[in-house]
């Protein structure tokens, strides 16, 4: 499992900080990276895999 550190965090991009925000907040409803928790997490972040890279 991969941690991030908070200083690393605010150092990035807005839109990387939103996606990590994003990605957390969509495992409240899924807990585990399933079709639906990428369904619902493309919903709010379309460009997530651009992020991601």
């Amino acid at each position: 499992m991969k941690y991030i550190s908070f200083w690393k965090l605010i150092m990035v991009p807005n839109r990387i900080v939103d996606y990590v925000v994003v990605h957390e907040l969509c495992h409240l409803k899924n807990n585990d990276h399933s079709p639906a928790f990428l369904k619902s997490f493309e919903r709010i972040v379309p460009d997530y895999l651009e992020c991601k890279a």
